[in-house]
């Protein structure tokens, strides 16, 4: 029971760590883990189905973007407390461009 919770939560920060997008529209985030099979390699991984049957024929773009401040912005000792600003790194969205033909 408790590997199952543990998964649970990790797949659940993943799906909050990250914004999807295909064009403008927002993706619900649905990642589960995936047992990627070779011959040589067991590598565990994550997977994510997206349906695209709502996508017209044509290039489209899919954009992810991290939710979270990674980059220390600045850091300031006032009255005997640290504050820190935190804001996304400039490399925190990506940008992957994809064709639909049917």
């Amino acid at each position: 029971m408790q590997r199952i919770e543990k998964q649970e939560r990790i797949l659940h920060c993943i799906n909050n760590a990250y914004s999807i997008f295909i064009d403008s529209e927002s993706i619900e985030s649905d990642f589960i883990f995936y047992d990627y099979a070779h011959i040589v390699l067991d590598i565990k991984s994550f997977f994510m189905l997206i349906p695209l049957e709502q996508f017209p024929n044509g290039r489209h773009v899919l954009r992810v973007e991290k939710n979270l401040k990674d980059k220390m912005d600045d850091i300031s000792l006032t009255d005997g407390e640290f504050i820190m600003s935190l804001e996304s790194d400039q490399d925190s969205t990506y940008y992957i461009p994809f064709y639909i033909s049917r």
